[in-house]
């Protein structure tokens, strides 16, 4: 099972760093440049190919949308990169990028949008010159646009059709509240509303060149780079207008949800709102929620119990996840209906005894010793170390914040593990949803009388 950790991979960085004199792996730090409009810029030579490699964050996601119009900071960054620009068609601009062999894609996330461009090195600077056309002066075609909106309708239907994507898509909004920004979902009468028109709108107030992270990685000379990155992307404009901000959360009541949905498998979800990534015992949560399941379905305790002891589930999991506003604890798993009760009772028992007995030496020491393993090779380029840097500057984190995680994670014993794992991890305000046949519902209603029946929005 793929683990979704934002400290996993930094973790492997900074704890191969500072291992013993065997470890050859060593920290190269990007060089930190601003643009002259306020876009930062995270560099870092690599000769070793031809290439050029650029990734670009910035605070466009799904959390600037307004009410009633969900789905549109997706849509706006799908259209932005095939919309054209006031210079050029979509035509124009995609045989360019075939012509370049190369490759630019836009897309958005719950906190973020993202830019990436690839392309061979020759081909840098005028890639470059056209990425910043599609920034600066996107053209908004409104055949690129309904193409886009439509796309989004059908993931969000094909979404609807697995428990699991069923789960993922609406259990934060029971924690968060369904109207909080950190929790929306589009419906497909949203995404049906929706106008090339607030697609120029949201462009306009969350589009930002002094909001940019901007990492690159490639065959080139730094001192050669900025002047192209100030000559293109530096020459957009736009008068200040502040610091940004972010929402924050009303965490929710405690509940237990059933999704109707005709399926063989069953999706659970048992959670609750966690911390702030912030929080100085992250660094001890991240290790104890491993042993306990972010190592996934064969190694965790949720998972050598569960599905390889008892055969109860195909897959069962958990994450602690940090956010800039408060994440969510949660332990997930997919089951046959039969056995949907028992395996919910099994993961609350999991959580308990391992609070109780706590974790042991070996575990912790076989946890770091997994993740150095298992994320290895999650920073053999140049390009992955530029693009963390970005990510975590964007993040609120310190220059020296990889030499700070190294020593943090380093002085967790296992008695912080066992104090994290009695302070934050909430057995009794757990929420539940599940998500599967209707057959299920009396069954439920039986367990939990306080349960609730939601049908997809």
């Amino acid at each position: 099972m793929r683990v979704k950790w934002w400290g996993l991979g930094l973790l492997l960085l900074v704890l191969s760093c500072q291992s013993s004199s065997q470890s050859t792996f060593k920290i190269v730090k990007p060089s930190q440049h601003r643009l002259s409009n306020g876009m930062r810029v995270f560099a870092l030579e690599d000769p070793s190919l031809p290439t050029f490699r650029l990734s670009l964050l910035h605070p466009a996601g799904a959390i600037r949308e307004a009410t009633g119009q969900q789905g549109l900071a997706e849509i706006t960054a799908e259209t932005v990169r095939t919309g054209g620009t006031k210079q050029k068609t979509p035509l124009q601009v995609d045989q360019l990028i075939h012509e370049a062999s190369g490759r630019i894609e836009m897309g958005a996330a719950r906190e973020s949008a993202w830019v990436s461009l690839n392309v061979l090195k020759e081909d840098r600077q005028s890639m470059l010159q056209l990425l910043q056309e599609l920034l600066q002066t996107p053209g908004f075609d409104t055949r690129a646009f309904e193409l886009a909106r439509r796309q989004s309708q059908v993931a969000l239907r094909r979404s609807h059709e697995k428990p699991e994507g069923l789960s993922s898509l609406y259990f934060s909004g029971e924690l968060y509240g369904t109207k909080s920004p950190w929790a929306a979902v589009p419906t497909q009468s949203h995404l049906q509303a929706l106008t090339v028109e607030q697609a120029k709108t949201f462009y306009q107030r969350h589009y930002r060149p002094e909001w940019m992270w901007l990492a690159v990685a490639g065959d080139f000379k730094t001192t050669e780079l900025i002047k192209e990155l100030e000559a293109t992307l530096g020459q957009w404009k736009l008068p200040a207008v502040g610091k940004i901000t972010w929402p924050e959360i009303t965490p929710q009541p405690q509940k237990i949800v059933f999704m109707p949905l005709q399926a063989e498998q069953v999706a659970l979800r048992l959670g609750h709102v966690s911390l702030k990534r912030d929080h100085p015992d992250k660094y001890a949560i991240l290790l104890a929620n491993f042993i306990l399941g972010g190592s996934g379905a064969m190694t965790s305790r949720l998972g050598e119990e569960i599905r390889s002891n008892q055969g109860k589930a195909y897959s069962v999991w958990s994450r602690f996840g940090f956010g800039r506003a408060p994440g969510i604890f949660e332990m997930i798993a997919q089951t046959e209906a039969s056995q949907f009760q028992d395996v919910i009772s099994e993961m609350k028992k999991i959580l308990k005894h391992l609070q109780a007995q706590g974790v042991t030496e070996a575990e912790l020491a076989d946890a770091k010793a997994a993740i150095l393993r298992s994320l290895l090779f999650e920073y053999e380029s140049r390009y992955a170390i530029a693009k963390d840097w970005a990510r975590f500057a964007f993040r609120g984190y310190p220059d020296d914040y990889l030499t700070h995680f190294a020593a943090q994670i380093e002085k967790v014993s296992m008695q912080d593990v066992n104090r994290v794992l009695k302070k934050h991890f909430k057995p009794e305000q757990l929420s539940i949803m599940i998500v599967g046949s209707e057959s299920l519902w009396p069954q439920i209603q039986s367990k939990w009388p306080e349960a609730k029946r939601k049908l997809i929005p």
